[in-house]
C-alpha cells in the first residue's frame, strides 16, 4: 500500500478555509439593490428574481423564476401618515379583486432598517379562488408619500421578510 504524505501548509491552508465558512458553507445568495428618488430609498431582493411589467404606480416589480415570491413596489401621494393603520384593509380590498376568502391576519407596527415608522401586515387569500396565498404587505410614509411592498408567497414569510425588511429611506 502507498503512504500518501500531506503537506503541512495544505492542512493549515484548509483549516483557514473551513474556519472561515469558506468551505462546506454557501455564502448568503447575493443580493440586487433598486434605489429610488423621490422620496429617496433602497431596498433590495435577491439576484435572478426575473422583470414583471409595471402596473399603476409601481416603481419595481419582480418574481422569482418559480413564480413565488412575487413582489411589487409602489409609491403614492398621502397627505399624512393618519391613514397607515387602515392600510392593510384598502389592500385586502384590491386582493378581493383577485380572488376570495381574503383575510386580514395580523396587522402591526414596525419600522423600517432606518427606524422610519412602518406597518406589517399579512393577508391570507385565495387567486382566483383556488391557489392559497400569503400576502405580506411592508407599508411607511416619508415626504408626503406612501411606499409599500406588496410580497406574495405560498406561505412562507421568511423570502418575503428578507425583502421588506431591507426598505431603508436616505
Amino acid at each position: 500500500m502507498k503512504r500518501v504524505s500531506l503537506n503541512p501548509a495544505w492542512i493549515i491552508g484548509l483549516a483557514l478555509l473551513f474556519a472561515a465558512g469558506a468551505v462546506l458553507v454557501p455564502g448568503p445568495a447575493s443580493a440586487k439593490v433598486y434605489n429610488h428618488k423621490g422620496p429617496d430609498f433602497k431596498l433590495e431582493f435577491p439576484d435572478g428574481y426575473q422583470d414583471v411589467p409595471l402596473k399603476k404606480d409601481e416603481v419595481l416589480s419582480k418574481k422569482n423564476p418559480a413564480g413565488v415570491p412575487l413582489f411589487q413596489v409602489s409609491v403614492i401621494e398621502m397627505q399624512d401618515a393618519g391613514g397607515m393603520q387602515a392600510f392593510a384593509s384598502g389592500y385586502a380590498r384590491i386582493l378581493q379583486s383577485m380572488g376570495t376568502d381574503v383575510k386580514v391576519i395580523s396587522n402591526q407596527k414596525t419600522e423600517t432598517l432606518d427606524g422610519t415608522e412602518a406597518w406589517e401586515s399579512v393577508i391570507e387569500w385565495k387567486l382566483q379562488g383556488k391557489t392559497p396565498l400569503v400576502s405580506l404587505v411592508f407599508a411607511a410614509f416619508k415626504d408626503g408619500k406612501v411606499v409599500f411592498i406588496g410580497v406574495h408567497t405560498m406561505g412562507d414569510l421568511d423570502p418575503a421578510r428578507a425583502i421588506t425588511e431591507s426598505l431603508e429611506f436616505q
